[in-house]
């Protein structure tokens, strides 16, 4: 687009104006001019504000406390992992070339689940179904942990709030009183 437009053009339409500018130097020295849009970062607060959805002196401090996770090195190696784990799951599809896949979603869902325990703990997955042995203190994988979490949390996104008291997931997150000390 911006070789037939230009560097620099703007889109208007009756809900907003969108600027697309090609030089990124020129947006990253005026970043106070280019805000966020907030709108796009409210489904990120699911627990707090986070370094996505904050701005100003609130951000920098979000920034700082997670410095030195985000940082050349660990962005090296999670680009190294996902490159591969893309590789892998390639394979798998051109494996079941003649058939299709209908496996995308799973697949990527996998994909995105091999990638930070990778980056944060050193530990490697294969793309394919990992091993069903597990360790003495493990009832699950990883992935399948994870992935189970994930795929209960669409229900609680779309649902109202004051469904919850109706819901039978409301008596597996409260503990029964006896349990709580300070509730005496």
């Amino acid at each position: 687009m911006h070789e037939v437009i230009g560097r620099v053009f703007v889109v208007v339409t009756l809900n907003k104006v969108d600027v697309y500018i090609a030089d990124g130097q020129a947006v990253f020295r005026r970043k106070d001019d280019f805000p966020k849009p907030r709108e796009l970062y409210n489904g990120d607060e699911i627990l707090d504000p986070n370094v996505d959805s904050v701005k100003g002196a609130n951000r920098q401090r979000h920034r700082k406390s997670t410095a030195t996770s985000f940082n050349e090195s660990n962005s090296d190696l999670v680009w190294k992992k996902s490159l591969r784990q893309v590789q892998r799951m390639i394979k798998e599809w051109s494996l079941r070339a003649s058939e299709g896949t209908t496996t995308t979603i799973d697949d990527t869902i996998t994909l995105a689940l091999h990638v930070p325990p990778y980056a944060g703990f050193g530990m490697s997955y294969s793309f394919k179904k990992e091993s069903s042995i597990l360790s003495l203190s493990h009832t699950t994988t990883y992935r399948d942990g994870v992935s189970a979490i994930l795929n209960r949390l669409l229900p609680i996104f779309i649902s109202p709030w004051n469904f919850f008291p109706l819901s039978p997931l409301t008596s597996a997150t409260l503990a029964p009183p006896s349990a709580n000390p300070s509730a005496t």
